[in-house]
């Protein structure tokens, strides 16, 4: 009787508590959202590492100063050669 009255006490209070609150619709829907947030920033974290790889590997291009080529006489082509 004794062993039953524990075993009857657990059950009702196992009843009586509102559940898991772990498996409520609002619950999942924050793990879903936490689970969205955690991968958009995996995805974010390596794009950025993706990009930065290949900034390293390409180097800029090197600006030279304008080189400027200047003639004097006939031989600058202009529209009054014969």
């Amino acid at each position: 009787m004794k062993a039953t009255g524990s075993v009857a006490l657990l059950l009702i209070v196992a009843l009586a508590t509102p559940g898991c609150a772990g498996f409520s619709k609002e619950a999942r829907s924050r793990r879903a959202y936490e689970k969205y947030v955690n991968k958009s920033r995996a995805g974010r974290a390596q794009q950025q590492t993706k990009v930065q790889r290949t900034q390293q590997e390409v180097p800029p291009a090197s600006v030279s100063d304008p080189v400027e080529s200047t003639s004097a006489g006939p031989e600058g082509g202009g529209p009054s050669d014969g």
